[in-house]
């Protein structure tokens, strides 16, 4: 036999509340990339695709720079392999 148990008071109102951002979230999220994805199909997409893949590698590029490490003289390594032997 199977019990199904309540949750706590106030755990319906959090589940809740959680969907309802979630959702909301999701309906933002499909509105903005239904949008990009029409303008992709279009030639003047190319464009947008090239920006895309600029941003993201500049993200990168500063995500990079904050894992820098130092070596025992306090001389900045940019170089991963070198940063790794250290």
């Amino acid at each position: 036999m199977v019990v199904k148990s309540k949750p706590p008071h106030g755990a319906t109102g959090n589940f809740l509340s959680k969907t309802g951002a979630k959702k909301a979230v999701a309906k933002t999220k499909l509105a903005h990339f239904g949008e990009l994805y029409r303008n992709l199909v279009m030639h003047e997409g190319e464009c947008d695709i090239y920006q895309l893949v600029k941003v993201r590698h500049k993200r990168t590029e500063d995500i990079e720079r904050f894992s820098s490490v130092n070596d025992e003289n306090g001389n900045l390594i940019n170089d991963r392999v070198k940063a790794t032997i250290c």
